[in-house]
Protein backbone atom coordinates (compact mmCIF):
# COMPACT_ATOMS: atom_id res chain seq x y z
CA UNK A 1 0.00 0.00 0.00
CA UNK A 2 1.26 3.49 -0.99
CA UNK A 3 0.89 6.56 1.13
CA UNK A 4 0.11 10.11 -0.77
CA UNK A 5 0.40 13.15 0.63
CA UNK A 6 -1.83 15.12 2.43
CA UNK A 7 -3.37 17.73 0.49
CA UNK A 8 -3.82 20.91 3.07
CA UNK A 9 -5.42 24.14 2.26
CA UNK A 10 -3.80 27.10 1.58
CA UNK A 11 -3.79 29.18 4.82
CA UNK A 12 -0.97 31.19 4.53
CA UNK A 13 -2.71 32.65 1.30
CA UNK A 14 -6.06 32.93 3.30
CA UNK A 15 -4.00 34.53 6.48
CA UNK A 16 -2.25 36.59 3.93
CA UNK A 17 -5.20 37.79 1.89
CA UNK A 18 -6.79 38.97 5.05
CA UNK A 19 -4.00 40.88 6.62
CA UNK A 20 -3.45 42.81 2.86
CA UNK A 21 -6.72 43.86 3.13
CA UNK A 22 -6.82 45.33 6.91
CA UNK A 23 -3.22 46.65 5.65
CA UNK A 24 -5.11 48.52 2.46
CA UNK A 25 -8.22 49.98 4.83
CA UNK A 26 -5.74 51.48 7.13
CA UNK A 27 -4.68 53.39 4.27
CA UNK A 28 -1.13 51.09 3.03
CA UNK A 29 0.29 50.69 -0.12
CA UNK A 30 0.60 46.47 0.36
CA UNK A 31 2.70 44.00 -2.13
CA UNK A 32 2.47 40.60 -2.91
CA UNK A 33 4.55 38.10 -4.12
CA UNK A 34 4.06 34.30 -4.54
CA UNK A 35 5.12 32.08 -7.58
CA UNK A 36 1.25 31.54 -8.76
CA UNK A 37 0.11 34.15 -11.16
CA UNK A 38 -3.01 32.56 -11.62
CA UNK A 39 -3.66 32.94 -7.74
CA UNK A 40 -2.37 36.61 -7.95
CA UNK A 41 -5.18 37.06 -10.33
CA UNK A 42 -7.87 36.37 -8.26
CA UNK A 43 -6.37 37.79 -5.26
CA UNK A 44 -6.05 41.03 -7.07
CA UNK A 45 -9.95 41.03 -8.20
CA UNK A 46 -11.11 39.38 -4.33
CA UNK A 47 -9.05 42.49 -3.24
CA UNK A 48 -9.58 45.31 -5.74
CA UNK A 49 -7.56 48.20 -4.52
CA UNK A 50 -5.25 50.43 -6.58
CA UNK A 51 -3.25 49.96 -3.15
CA UNK A 52 -2.44 46.42 -3.66
CA UNK A 53 0.63 45.54 -5.70
CA UNK A 54 1.17 42.21 -6.93
CA UNK A 55 4.02 39.97 -8.89
CA UNK A 56 5.40 36.41 -9.29
CA UNK A 57 8.64 35.81 -7.61
CA UNK A 58 9.62 32.26 -6.79
CA UNK A 59 11.17 33.78 -3.18
CA UNK A 60 12.24 29.76 -2.25
CA UNK A 61 15.33 30.94 -4.74
CA UNK A 62 17.84 34.07 -4.65
CA UNK A 63 16.29 34.98 -8.36
CA UNK A 64 13.37 35.35 -7.36
CA UNK A 65 14.46 37.25 -3.81
CA UNK A 66 16.69 39.57 -6.22
CA UNK A 67 13.46 40.22 -8.62
CA UNK A 68 11.35 41.13 -5.57
CA UNK A 69 14.17 43.52 -4.57
CA UNK A 70 15.14 45.02 -7.47
CA UNK A 71 11.13 45.84 -8.10
CA UNK A 72 10.66 47.14 -4.68
CA UNK A 73 14.02 49.50 -5.36
CA UNK A 74 12.24 50.45 -8.58
CA UNK A 75 9.25 51.82 -6.62
CA UNK A 76 11.10 54.36 -4.37
CA UNK A 77 9.14 53.04 -1.48
CA UNK A 78 9.90 52.66 2.11
CA UNK A 79 8.89 49.29 4.12
CA UNK A 80 6.62 50.55 7.33
CA UNK A 81 5.97 46.50 7.93
CA UNK A 82 7.85 43.62 6.62
CA UNK A 83 4.77 40.72 6.69
CA UNK A 84 6.77 37.19 5.96
CA UNK A 85 4.21 35.49 5.62
CA UNK A 86 6.10 31.83 4.06
CA UNK A 87 4.89 28.32 4.66
CA UNK A 88 4.35 24.88 2.57
CA UNK A 89 4.36 21.90 4.27
CA UNK A 90 3.84 18.22 2.51
CA UNK A 91 2.49 15.83 5.42
CA UNK A 92 4.09 11.93 4.70
CA UNK A 93 5.50 9.64 6.67
CA UNK A 94 8.61 10.16 7.65
CA UNK A 95 9.82 7.02 5.51
CA UNK A 96 8.66 8.30 2.79
CA UNK A 97 10.08 11.50 2.90
CA UNK A 98 12.30 12.68 -0.10
CA UNK A 99 15.10 15.17 0.22
CA UNK A 100 13.51 16.89 -2.96
CA UNK A 101 10.37 17.59 -0.50
CA UNK A 102 12.79 18.89 2.53
CA UNK A 103 14.48 21.21 0.31
CA UNK A 104 11.19 22.76 -0.97
CA UNK A 105 10.18 23.27 2.48
CA UNK A 106 12.92 24.46 3.95
CA UNK A 107 13.44 26.78 0.83
CA UNK A 108 10.83 28.11 1.09
CA UNK A 109 9.67 28.53 4.61
CA UNK A 110 13.09 29.13 6.17
CA UNK A 111 16.11 30.30 3.54
CA UNK A 112 13.19 32.50 1.43
CA UNK A 113 11.83 34.25 4.69
CA UNK A 114 16.31 34.54 6.21
CA UNK A 115 17.02 36.19 2.16
CA UNK A 116 13.89 38.52 1.83
CA UNK A 117 14.75 40.36 4.89
CA UNK A 118 17.85 40.40 4.44
CA UNK A 119 17.59 41.93 1.20
CA UNK A 120 14.66 44.47 2.31
CA UNK A 121 16.13 45.68 5.03
CA UNK A 122 17.69 48.69 3.02
CA UNK A 123 14.16 49.26 2.02
CA UNK A 124 12.67 49.28 5.85
CA UNK A 125 11.73 53.14 7.15
CA UNK A 126 12.97 54.14 10.42
CA UNK A 127 9.51 53.32 12.32
CA UNK A 128 9.48 49.32 11.03
CA UNK A 129 8.28 46.37 11.69
CA UNK A 130 8.98 42.93 11.06
CA UNK A 131 6.27 39.89 11.29
CA UNK A 132 7.09 36.45 10.41
CA UNK A 133 4.03 33.78 10.41
CA UNK A 134 5.49 30.50 9.48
Amino acid sequence: MSVQPRKEYDLHARIGIATAKSFINAGAIVWITGRNKDKFHKTSKEINNPNLKTMVSDTSAMEGITVLEKAFAESSNKLDVLFLNLGIATFVPIALATEAGFDAQFNTNVKGAYFILQELIPHLSKRKSVLFTN
